[in-house]
């Protein structure tokens, strides 16, 4: 089933049955429900969907937003910190995300795990290549210099991020529930493309798979990182599910359709039982959407 995130409307207003109408109007009987959603919205959408109307069929910690001064976000908590403290409250938080899941018959929670700590200087590479000519090989220069100390520096925060994910596939397996493991977008997040098949490893035959982001994806292998085509070739036989958006130059979040991606080899490696999710951001209109929809149907990937 192809469903809709809430991220299109939930940074825009905070009625949560008018976020639910907006998502309806395009088609879409199915959602995603994710961490800019409060917990004064959930509650106005909570009637409906319970009914299901619309089906919610997958969620994306942490889910509904903390209480301030925490700020919304898929990293509010870290899975990967250091501090015991902050990644008891990660699993804490994650574990309620998971309950909320179960009882509104969500098939999987995707995550967020953190990061290696380091900066990203993620901006400074783009713009980089913005300019092109010779300013790409300082890009690269960048970009080789990031990964060796990410590399050297990952190992306390990866080993953390492993200790936290025994908690929640243990959570998961009791409530019927899948973890979906992202791939992210800056450098320094875990992650990455060789911590992907770590952790499948390490978790083969439980509750845990891989999800999958197409712009996040992209944007990597424009800055030549990691490729859309090694990602899906390598782990889309473990793939719970998929963040469908195009890429328009550096950005990210357009409706599926309307930029560079090849949805074409993206169709080649969903099967009828991944979890679609369109994650469209604010600026794509009501129009926009339903003619990604219709793009994505006509694709097969619908």
């Amino acid at each position: 089933m192809l469903g809709v995130s809430t991220c299109w409307r939930s940074a825009q207003t905070n009625n949560g049955e008018a976020i639910l109408e907006d998502i309806r109007s395009v088609g879409i009987k199915a959602v995603e429900l994710e961490y800019r959603v409060s917990p004064e919205v959930f509650a106005q959408m909570q009637p409906a969907l319970e009914k299901r109307q619309p089906m919610v069929i997958s969620m994306h910690n942490v889910f509904p937003a903390p209480e301030p001064p925490r700020k919304p976000g898929g990293d509010v908590f870290l899975f990967s910190s250091e501090d015991e403290e902050e990644r008891a409250l990660a699993v804490k938080f994650a574990v309620k995300t998971m309950e909320i899941a179960d009882q509104l018959g969500a098939k999987a929670v995707v995550f967020h795990l953190g990061r290696v700590p380091m900066e990203s200087r993620m901006e400074e590479v783009i713009e980089l290549h913005k300019q092109g000519g010779s300013a790409l090989e300082r890009a690269r220069a960048i970009v080789d210099e990031l990964l060796r100390q990410r590399k050297e520096l990952r190992e306390k925060s990866f080993q953390a991020v492993l200790l936290c994910l025994e908690e929640l596939n243990e959570e998961a397996e009791k409530r019927n529930l899948y973890v979906g493991v992202e791939n992210r977008y800056f450098f320094h997040q875990i992650p990455d493309f060789e911590e992907i098949g770590l952790i499948l490893e390490q978790f083969r035959g439980s509750n845990l798979r891989y999800w999958h982001d197409v712009g996040h994806a992209i944007i990597q292998e424009k800055l030549g990182v990691s490729s859309q085509k090694e990602l899906l070739e390598t782990y889309s036989s473990q793939m719970i599910g998929i963040h469908l958006h195009d890429v328009r130059d550096y950005k990210d979040h357009f409706a599926p359709g309307s930029g560079e991606v090849d949805f074409s080899f993206v169709q080649k490696h969903v099967s009828p039982s991944t979890i679609k999710i369109v994650e469209a951001h604010p600026y794509v209109s009501p129009e926009e959407l339903s003619e990604s929809l219709r793009f994505l149907e006509e694709m097969g990937i619908g």
